[in-house]
């Protein structure tokens, strides 16, 4: 299958390695000094829990180039979307894959199809796996051969669509953990991870150091954000992570949370996120606060008193820049 990966970044770079590995025409596209690291040494991951280094050779282009894909997978944050929506309403494939964080999905999608050359159908996932790159060098860190949560944003995905999907991942054990309701799914994953993202930056990326009042203050924000998605009409399948963030369930979660935060798995979960881009972290924030525009009563005192503390934006994208 011939597949375009646009955005060289760790979540990018490490779906060109996968689908690489699976035999298929890999075009992966890269600007400026990253592309240069790429044509000259390959695409080059540190695999960090499997103590193992990877060099593949994919395509690597610095535009889109005027052919047919029979998959495009979009890999960039989310502030970037704007930045690169002509050439995904342009590029000539069927299916194209948004994979990352997005508070907006739905509405995502309506743009690009109201604006596209070509037929296609708009899906979104979210891979479970992350890493970090600097200095040109990417470390993926991935549990057995990774997954993505990945559907439509909200209905079932066609089997047509399943199937290419599936089969552009066929003898790679990557697992594709299918959703029918990905709009709903990401916005509660996003409003789990913007707590922990203010919490992260509030002890400057050490999740070692939190104490454990600020993250019972964490998880009281998060359920606030569950409860402000439920008021504005929100039917979360997810409800019981709701149900976990309170009473006794939630004081237990509370304290599992609040060990794993200080583990590798949080750092890869939390740390490495809010280290890599306060742009991202930023774009999702504004996201958020427009949903929250909706219902401007709904009390929300411990989301509100984690932002507080927070250092000026200016200083977070200056110290946590994507590198």
């Amino acid at each position: 299958m011939r597949i375009l990966i646009y955005g060289a970044g760790v979540i990018g770079s490490y779906l060109a390695h996968v689908l690489y590995s699976a035999n298929n025409e890999v075009s992966l596209l890269a600007r400026g000094k990253h592309k240069q690291n790429l044509d000259y040494h390959g695409l080059v991951l540190n695999h960090v829990l499997q103590r193992k280094t990877t060099c593949d050779h994919p395509k690597i282009i610095d535009h889109i180039e005027d052919e047919k894909y029979d998959l495009v997978i979009a890999a960039v944050q989310f502030g970037q979307l704007g930045s690169i929506f002509k050439d995904l309403c342009a590029v000539n494939s069927s299916v194209v894959i948004l994979a990352g964080n997005n508070l907006g999905p739905t509405a995502t999608r309506q743009q690009i199809l109201a604006n596209t050359k070509y037929p296609k159908t708009v899906l979104f996932g979210f891979p479970a796996f992350g890493g970090h790159r600097e200095n040109g060098k990417v470390s993926t860190t991935h549990m057995g051969p990774g997954s993505m949560t990945i559907g439509l944003s909200g209905s079932k995905t066609p089997k047509l669509v399943r199937n290419l999907v599936e089969r552009a991942f066929e003898g790679t054990k990557f697992e594709l953990n299918w959703q029918d309701n990905m709009d709903e799914w990401l916005k509660c994953h996003g409003v789990f991870m913007l707590p922990m993202a203010y919490l992260s930056y509030l002890y400057r990326c050490d999740l070692r150091k939190v104490s454990s009042a600020d993250f019972k203050l964490t998880m009281d924000a998060i359920r606030s954000g569950f409860e402000l998605l439920e008021s504005c009409g929100y039917e979360l399948s997810r409800e019981r992570l709701l149900n976990e963030a309170s009473g006794l369930k939630g004081e237990i979660n509370t304290c599992l949370f609040h060990m794993a935060s200080r583990t590798p798995f949080g750092k890869l979960m939390i740390t490495d996120y809010s280290s890599g881009g306060a742009g991202e972290v930023k774009a999702m924030d504004e996201a958020f606060e427009l949903i929250r525009s909706r219902k401007p009563g709904f009390p929300m005192p411990a989301w509100d008193e984690l932002k507080k503390r927070l250092p000026s934006w200016e200083y977070l994208l200056e110290t946590y820049h994507k590198k």
